[in-house]
């Protein structure tokens, strides 16, 4: 970002009161609007104009049909029942604005030189927050530690752009840190305004030895989820309402349903029935009167001697008498079904997952499942994300197949994986053949996979080697991945650790690890994926590389 485009400035540990500050409000009225928000929403339903038009005609005296004040009643019944599920609906979503801006953070103390508990809401631009594993961000963040040893932070970010896979978060260098620690961090970052745009985040550092650019990647965003990192600390620059998620949250919308239009259309339709229904019978009326003039008619009333005006006053009468056919009661039932609906949904056990759906809006319930078209980038989308290793090709032979499985179902660990059958022939093959056993070190280093344990998921561990290698979960970017590690570790080739620098693989009963050297992330250029490692055996660079067919075969050449 260039410095003339710079519109934010933040300093640590100095607050500005003209930054948002961390409370979030996401309701839909406030007691200042609700009247006349809740009526305006409430009126985009024809039927309800058409019963204001049949009120204001029964307070006319010469229309007056069905008598003024019960005429009212039905009316209020409506717009009273419709308000009061919104102004429960509204209130329930303040409540978890007030839950989620309750939550408690480690928030630094520079007077007191160590970390203190606030809640959310208390969070300010500027302040330096410590954030722990499996924790969830309060706010925009820029990195200024981290438990890696090497750097690095790893975020969960499914809530904000629905990507399952891990990002890699990396620690910008701050010399303000490096040499003084948090007591005397003196940092001033430049940041872009607060925009919507979840794939960028541009800024720089000041400082004395020239400006250190910053961009997404040093930035940890609202709504994350901390994984594979003990702790990161870190210098919020967005709070509430300007943060990136809370930018593409612009509050509830007032929603449609596909049943209340095909209802609003009905509506009209029968109201058109009906004006025709009120003008055949003031014609009917005016004709009839016709016949009378000019003969004593005492049934008649006094100003009969007047058919066209009487004529005109009835169809106002007709249409006040008629008024019946609007199902005005429909809308009430509506709502009484849809919170029937919602009652059942939060009921129903297949919806649990590791905790009960919420419904925020109750508006819409009745359009979940209906779904007419499927627009998809990806396959993982329809698949669950879920892919099944099945057979490989090694040194001119195909090994495994669904047949070769003896009907066993495939089991799913705690990462989403799913480990494959066993083909007893590959298996016993990588036990002599180097190149199926070079086929298995590239399936188990050559990706970007992390190493968990059961029990404690999202916890790092790159300090050290889990102790029970068959509690290994592990954590890819893409099922792809997922499903190649998971297959090396059922033929014995166990992924155990992963830094930046070294790849550790327990290879059937020998524990060896490579010294990375290099790694060219796959790309939609190259197609593939590779990496450089030193051979713990033969001390010789070694590339690994998979990708797309036709991107590696045209990098192969026969062999001399």
């Amino acid at each position: 970002m260039e410095k003339n485009e710079s519109c934010r400035l933040i300093s640590a540990f100095e607050a500005n009161s003209l930054y948002s500050n961390n409370t979030i409000c996401t309701t839909n009225y406030r007691w200042w609007n609700f009247i006349p928000k809740n009526l305006y929403k409430q009126f985009k339903r024809a039927a309800n104009w058409f019963f204001v038009i049949i009120l204001i005609l029964n307070w006319v005296p010469q229309l007056n049909a069905v008598g003024k004040h019960f005429s009212v009643i039905p009316l209020l019944v409506v717009l009273l029942s419709d308000a009061i599920k919104d102004l429960y609906e509204d209130i329930r979503r303040g409540k978890q604005d007030e839950q989620i801006n309750g939550r408690e953070c480690f928030v630094y103390n520079k007077n007191k030189y160590s970390f203190t508990k606030q809640n959310w809401r208390d969070i300010k631009v500027g302040d330096v927050i410590r954030v722990l594993c499996t924790q969830e961000l309060p706010a925009d963040v820029l990195l200024i530690d981290t438990s890696d040893e090497f750097g690095f932070a790893y975020a969960d970010t499914s809530t904000l752009d629905g990507e399952t896979n891990l990002k890699q978060k990396i620690l910008p260098k701050i010399p303000d840190f490096e040499t003084s620690g948090l007591r005397n961090l003196s940092v001033r970052v430049n940041v872009e305004k607060p925009n919507n745009d979840l794939s960028k985040l541009n800024g720089y550092i000041e400082s004395e030895g020239g400006d250190i650019a910053v961009n997404l990647d040093n930035f940890i965003l609202r709504g994350s989820e901390l994984r594979n990192t003990d702790y990161v600390i870190g210098l919020v620059v967005y709070a509430g309402h300007d943060t990136k998620a809370m930018q593409n949250n612009r509050g509830a919308r007032p929603k449609c349903t596909k049943a209340e239009a095909v209802l609003n259309t009905d509506v009209l339709m029968i109201i058109a029935f009906l004006f025709i229904m009120c003008t055949v019978s003031a014609i009917g009326q005016w004709l009839w009167l016709e016949a009378y003039q000019g003969k004593n008619a005492p049934f008649l009333p006094f100003d009969f001697r007047k058919p066209a005006y009487i004529a005109f006053l009835s169809f106002f009468t007709f249409l006040i008498v008629y008024n019946q056919l609007i199902p005005m009661s429909l809308y009430i039932q509506l709502e009484v079904t849809k919170l029937i609906q919602i009652w059942f949904i939060r009921q129903d056990l297949d919806l649990f997952g590791t905790k009960a759906i919420l419904c925020r809006s109750m508006s819409i319930a009745e359009d979940l499942g209906q779904v007419e078209y499927i627009f998809s980038d990806k396959t993982g989308t329809l698949t669950e994300n879920q892919m099944v290793f099945k057979c490989i090709s090694c040194s001119k032979q195909v090994y495994g197949s669904m047949e070769t499985c003896n009907n066993e179902e495939p089991t799913v660990d705690e990462s989403g994986g799913v480990r494959p059958c066993i083909d007893m022939t590959l298996l016993a093959t990588s036990k002599e053949d180097e190149n199926v056993r070079s086929m298995f070190v590239a399936m188990a280093v050559c990706n970007t996979v992390m190493v968990t344990t059961e029990g404690r998921r999202g916890t790092s561990f790159s300090q050290y080697l889990p102790k029970d290698f068959n509690r290994i979960v592990y954590e890819a970017e893409s099922p792809d991945e997922l499903s190649l590690v998971n297959a090396a570790r059922e033929y014995k080739f166990i992924l155990l650790r992963r830094t930046p620098e070294s790849c550790v693989v327990k290879q059937q009963d020998v524990i060896m690890r490579y010294k990375v050297l290099s790694t060219l992330p796959f790309d939609s250029t190259r197609k593939c994926m590779s990496i450089i490692v030193i051979h713990p055996r033969t001390m010789k660079m070694t590339m690994y590389t998979k990708g797309a067919d036709a991107a590696v075969y045209a990098k192969l050449r026969k062999s001399t």
